[in-house]
């Protein structure tokens, strides 16, 4: 059995600190939660699949191509990316999007599952194109509005009404970045328009539920139906 190089074990240090971190912070977020352990696996995996870029490539992240390392890349937009910002949202309620949840914990039985998907998808995406794009980055905040958005669902039985704008503000202007070479002046135009009308409507129904509050409603910040 070979020895793993120095190089190797220098340059995956960092990413086993970082990983590391995030899993002591799940289990304080979760406070020793029963989805502690199984919110840990995709962290695991990202540890896994850059010692296996890191040991390909000598001890270099491009040392066998950028396919390996890129593919990594992808896997950990959704599998880190996600889960922190998550449970972030979690820690601080962020947008009060856990309120009306009778067991808003319940977020993360689900969550490894859905970011190992996600992360998937990153890993055949970014290995085929091999290149890193804003739009990867806007495609996991689409991730995470739509697990939000099905997360609540489950467990209050309300819809945000917000949340579909927010996923359709983003999917707007991903489309625009990838096509924007391609279309022409007054397309561009009439697509930003509807990124503006969108965002004009999220600040209407906003307003709405403030001022014009439902009866069956606790407070005036419950922008669901």
């Amino acid at each position: 059995m070979s020895r793993v190089s120095p190089a190797v074990v220098v340059r995956l240090l960092p990413v086993l600190l970082v990983t590391a971190a995030a899993g002591a912070w799940f289990h304080q977020v979760q406070q020793g939660g029963p989805w502690v352990a199984r919110n840990i696996v995709p962290l695991v995996v990202l540890l896994l699949l850059s010692f296996l870029a890191l040991r390909r490539g000598g001890g270099r992240w491009s040392g066998a191509g950028m396919s390996m390392p890129l593919g990594t890349l992808g896997f950990a937009i959704p599998a880190l990316g996600l889960s922190i910002y998550l449970h972030y949202a979690y820690a601080v309620n962020l947008d009060d999007m856990f309120g009306a949840a009778q067991y808003p914990d319940r977020v993360f039985r689900y969550l490894p599952y859905y970011t190992l998907v996600a992360g998937g998808i990153e890993i055949r995406h970014m290995w085929v194109q091999q290149t890193v794009l804003l739009t990867d980055l806007l495609l996991m905040f689409i991730y995470v509005e739509t697990v939000t958005m099905v997360k609540i669902y489950w467990e209050s039985g309300k819809l945000p009404v917000r949340m579909p704008l927010y996923i359709a503000i983003v999917a707007i202007a991903r489309y625009l970045i990838i096509d924007v070479k391609d279309m022409e002046a007054l397309r561009v135009i009439a697509i930003a328009s509807s990124i503006l009308v969108i965002a004009i409507a999220i600040l209407v129904v906003r307003w709405g539920h403030v001022k014009l509050p439902y009866p069956s409603t606790r407070d005036g910040d419950r922008d669901t139906e």
